[in-house]
């Protein structure tokens, strides 16, 4: 048998038409597999922001829950109590001076207040302090990008508020004291200013 006779022989076109059909096989796997990706990776993405979400959601709860933990209630009670005692005093004393000279009175009263205690009374001092504590980590969570600023403010808008007027002065007087240079607090006292400006 001859060999030659079995080759099957194809007309020039015909393996044109091949190849041609081959690359355009080769182009719709190709941009198939690239749409696959695609899907893969947008859902990836959903997954991840979810997954995000979730923590986020979670780290604002446990920070309610150190908000409304027994430690936190006792220094809030104290420290309304000394908020009451000044605004008090600040309100007899300034009756007919404008609003700014009432705040500079009560950062000053704050800040003799703060100092006495923390002469004096040191466990009520640091219980107090724990607010600017707790501040101080919600500060830094923010910083960090693990929540978002909004949440702080919508969860806890009038304690925050309240951190630079009350705790502000001595805070300064305390990093003089130091050498803690804009260190002491700044997450706290950063937080604060942010959601004062919006």
């Amino acid at each position: 048998m001859d060999v030659g006779a079995l080759e099957v022989v194809y007309p020039p076109h015909t393996i044109e038409v091949f190849y041609w059909v081959s690359q355009i096989l080769t182009l719709v796997i190709l941009v198939v597999g690239a749409f696959y990706a695609r899907t893969q990776l947008d859902h990836a993405r959903e997954q991840i922001d979810h997954s995000v979400n979730n923590s986020n959601a979670l780290l604002l709860m446990e920070l309610d829950k150190r908000w409304d933990s027994e430690d936190m209630k006792e220094a809030r009670k104290k420290f309304f109590l000394i908020r009451e005692e000044i605004n008090e005093s600040v309100g007899k004393d300034n009756a007919l001076k404008n609003d700014q000279s009432r705040i500079d009175a009560q950062k000053k009263l704050w800040s003799e207040k703060l100092g006495g205690l923390r002469q004096h009374d040191q466990e009520e001092y640091l219980t107090i302090m724990s607010i600017m504590s707790f501040f101080e980590t919600a500060g830094l969570m923010v910083h960090r990008g693990y929540i978002d600023k909004d949440d702080v403010r919508e969860l806890l808008l009038g304690p925050v508020l309240q951190i630079e007027n009350c705790f502000g002065p001595h805070i300064l007087e305390r990093e003089k004291e130091t050498g803690v240079t804009e260190g002491l607090f700044k997450h706290a006292r950063k937080l604060c200013r942010e959601i004062q400006k919006d």
